[in-house]
């Protein structure tokens, strides 16, 4: 993480939890993970990988390499988790959660999403806390969220849930 200030790996505290401590405990499984599936490409590998002797070798023979793809499974991918973020209007409490937050400079980008009665949203958001000015996109489909378009920079409404957020990541 060379690329990230200094300032961006201070801890940020929500609810009595340290971002910090999230991200650097989803770090250490990222690399479990990432350690393990590199064991068992190099298992499968050599495993496929024929043997050579003087009695099995000859020169006409050619020699396939096979290497298996494996995917990983469903339970060793990342979990997600939710924090509360308090909005302003009783309505709209306990429905907002934030799913990331990470630092670059002036910029706050972060994921999160809104569990409505009938469908979850889940939004993307980069906040200029120094400029009180954001931009945003969402959708219903997680898979999407990444090519979204966030737009331009824009003030949020206040008492509106943009606003509240804003206040949550800022504060």
């Amino acid at each position: 993480m060379s690329f990230v200030k200094k300032s961006a790996l201070e801890p940020k505290s929500y609810l009595g939890s340290s971002i910090f401590s999230k991200l650097k405990k989803f770090t250490l499984i990222s690399l479990s993970i990432l350690g393990g599936l590199f064991i068992l490409l190099l298992v499968v590998t050599i495993n496929s990988t024929p043997s050579f002797t003087p009695s099995s070798t000859s020169t006409s023979e050619e020699y396939t390499n096979q290497i298996e793809e494996v995917e990983p499974e469903p339970y060793l991918e990342k979990e997600q988790s939710e924090i509360a973020i308090p909005m302003s209007d009783e309505h709209e409490n306990n429905r907002y959660f934030l799913l990331s937050h990470i630092s670059q400079g002036n910029i706050e980008s972060i994921t999160y999403l809104r569990k409505g009665v009938e469908y979850d949203v889940y939004g993307k958001m980069e906040i200029n806390c120094k400029k009180n000015k954001i931009r945003k996109a969402s959708t219903e489909d997680r898979t999407s969220l990444d090519s979204l378009d966030i737009g331009n920079w824009y003030t949020p409404t206040p008492d509106w849930t943009d606003n509240d957020i804003v206040s949550f990541i800022c504060n």
